[in-house]
């Protein structure tokens, strides 16, 4: 949840060195944990910036917990699968 927490505070993603120093992990740990969270669509990686964004299945789940608790959550992803 860190992992996601960090990403969904930068405006423009986050590559992995800087993920990595912000939640105290090396990055080999960070990088197959993202690849974890990437494969089951919690995050996407751009290419072209080497950045990590958050991804529909976070998307997802942020907005069943707006419908189910009446929160407010901002939401902005796109899906390039």
């Amino acid at each position: 949840m860190q992992i996601l927490n960090t990403i969904a505070t930068q405006d423009c993603g986050a590559c992995l060195k800087d993920l990595a120093r912000r939640v105290g992990l090396p990055s080999s740990t960070t990088h197959r944990l993202l690849t974890t969270l990437e494969s089951e669509r919690y995050v996407t990686f751009d290419n072209k910036t080497l950045h990590w964004s958050i991804g529909p299945e976070a998307v997802k789940v942020a907005n069943s917990f707006q419908e189910d608790g009446g929160e407010t959550v901002s939401t902005d992803t796109i899906d390039a699968r």
